[in-house]
């Protein structure tokens, strides 16, 4: 899937306040080249996890996961704190946390980590993608939580799920089945400050729906020739947007 590298200033973003649990780590990891004081990292276990349940994939195409490979990722837990693990991957298909420790694949508690920061394999200098747990406004009739990446920063974001799904192909008489495959469905919402509305689909009337237009807002997107019509135009708005209005 498309990944995007996002600037290392997320890291003092997304540090969380500190919780009473057990220190694993308390100097900020120096191959970040930041200097953002003491971050605390606390250990796996904290996760709640448990052995990752051996769910087969052979027979479908594609994979389930955000990134086939293992990344390294600090993992922001929903009751606070910090875990930073070496081998993660973020399972679409079932909104599973994947990581590996002490040699063990192992499952996170769900709803256990509120937020994701993937690095590009063990290089934790590139930063892969963000991910936050959010209501799923996909499915009306199914109240759970899952992953959207965030697309860019500021009071308002745009954010993406990519929703795994299976598709079956008609029954093939030579192979003697029907062939399943992987695909996905991406679905959208603004984060408002903080407030998280779903957005219907990429353009001018359902973003202005969403936020006040104004005449400056406008003004910009003539000038810069901005239909707000796919996720580009909408993070270039966003982002002027974003400086015009602080507070």
């Amino acid at each position: 899937m498309k990944t995007a590298f996002l600037p290392l200033i997320l890291l003092i973003l997304y540090i969380p306040a500190t919780s009473q649990q057990q220190v694993l780590d308390v100097s900020a990891p120096g191959s970040t080249g930041g200097n953002y004081g003491s971050v605390r990292f606390y250990d796996p276990a904290t996760l709640g996890s448990k052995t990752e349940e051996k769910i087969s994939y052979s027979d479908i195409e594609g994979t389930p996961f955000w990134d086939d490979h293992w990344n390294a990722a600090h993992l922001f837990m929903k009751n606070g704190g910090v875990v930073k693990v070496d081998q993660v991957k973020l399972n679409m298909y079932t909104n599973d946390v994947h990581y590996i420790h002490n040699g063990m694949e192992l499952v996170a508690e769900k709803g256990s980590v509120s937020k994701i920061l993937l690095f590009k394999g063990k290089d934790t200098t590139k930063i892969l993608s963000l991910f936050e747990y959010y209501p799923d406004y996909s499915n009306r009739n199914v109240v759970n939580e899952v992953y959207y990446r965030v697309l860019n920063f500021g009071k308002v974001r745009l954010l993406a799920y990519n929703k795994m799904l299976i598709s079956t192909a008609p029954y093939d008489p030579i192979e003697g089945k029907s062939q399943k495959s992987f695909f996905t469905k991406t679905y959208y919402a603004i984060s408002n400050d903080g407030n998280i509305s779903p957005l219907k689909s990429l353009d001018h009337s359902s973003l202005f729906s969403i936020l006040y237009p104004d005449p400056e807002s406008e003004k910009w997107l003539q000038a810069n020739r901005n239909k707000l019509k796919n996720e580009e135009e909408i993070i270039n708005f966003l982002n002027y947007y974003n400086t015009q209005h602080k507070k």
